[in-house]
């Protein structure tokens, strides 16, 4: 992959010594570090809000409901649930 330095800041950028080669990793790995990857709602793969995710957590805090009936409710996977009552998935919420 042709990535680009992020010392420059400016996304439309082609000069050639802004540019470096590396592999999808270091890309991923950069992305990281530069907080540009989406989280929570705005990762477009995403299927809950960050208001679901906050009901999760207090519903089944309340013992309400369990793994399996959020899910349901939900339309997610029971595991999904699991990782987000012990905020494997979504940290950046409270």
């Amino acid at each position: 992959m042709i990535l680009h330095r992020r010392e420059c800041d400016n996304r439309n950028c082609v000069n050639p010594h802004h540019l470096y080669m590396g592999t999808a990793a270091d890309n991923m790995r950069d992305m990281r570090i530069w907080g540009d990857v989406a989280k929570g709602e705005k990762n477009m793969q995403s299927k809950l809000s960050e208001d679901d995710v906050i009901s999760i957590r207090k519903i089944y805090k309340s013992g309400e409901k369990n793994y399996k009936e959020l899910a349901a409710i939900y339309g997610v996977d029971q595991s999904q649930i699991g990782n987000i009552v012990r905020r494997v998935y979504w940290t950046h919420l409270t």
